[in-house]
């Protein structure tokens, strides 16, 4: 348990430092999170764009304030709400948590007749 509380910190300083440096060199970019793994020597760091990037010179730059293996990852929108850090503090208007707002509106049933028609 103290392993991870020591990597969650060390991915949350590392994400500012990524965040504020992806930020300027991809403005359109939003990043969202970083992980670190059990062992503490690799980091994922995520990101949403509509477009994709070059980072070839992004990476050789911040490779050296990093010091550890790490990857990039684009992720879709979908992706970005789920792997938001606040998900669990953030609430919708019937002050339920949002995570809960996501079953209120199930998807309508498909049918065996549709799956075969299609």
């Amino acid at each position: 348990m103290d392993r991870h509380i020591q990597n969650k910190e060390k991915a949350d300083v590392l994400y500012q430092v990524f965040k504020k440096q992806f930020k300027q060199k991809f403005p359109d970019s939003k990043p969202i999170t970083a992980r670190i793994d059990l062992h503490g020597s690799q980091i994922y760091f995520y990101f949403f764009a509509e477009d994709r990037y070059d980072f070839s010179d992004f990476v050789r730059t911040f490779r050296e304030q990093v010091r550890l293996k790490f990857f990039i990852y684009q992720v879709s929108a979908r992706d970005r709400i789920r792997m938001f850090p606040g998900i669990d503090t953030r609430y919708d208007a019937n002050g339920l948590p949002m995570m809960y707002s996501i079953f209120k509106h199930p998807l309508p049933q498909v049918s065996k007749n549709a799956i075969q028609s299609q």
